[in-house]
């Protein structure tokens, strides 16, 4: 195999620093035993919406957030609490 490429062929970071947090499920070619279905997951981030605008939450990234512009509240999720608590169920 040549350096720089992965096993499938295709060049390494070939999307470029950009990673896909909304990829769709594959199906497996074959029997997937249950242990590796963790492997194959796909987790959506929820989209909420702020002043009409639609937002992805994306909870892994909570610790990178600066405490200092969490002073004023921009919006208020009540309408979506399982939406938010699914996204933060993700971290655990």
């Amino acid at each position: 195999m040549r350096q720089g490429r992965t096993p499938e062929g295709r060049k390494c970071g070939s999307l470029g620093k950009l990673q896909l947090l909304r990829r769709s499920p594959r199906r497996a070619l074959g029997a997937v035993p249950p242990v590796l279905m963790t492997r194959f997951d796909v987790f959506a981030n929820p989209v909420l919406q702020v002043e009409g605008e639609p937002v992805v939450s994306v909870a892994q990234f909570i610790a990178a957030v600066p405490v200092t512009i969490l002073s004023q509240p921009v919006a208020r999720f009540d309408a979506a609490p399982e939406a938010i608590t699914y996204a933060l169920d993700m971290l655990t």
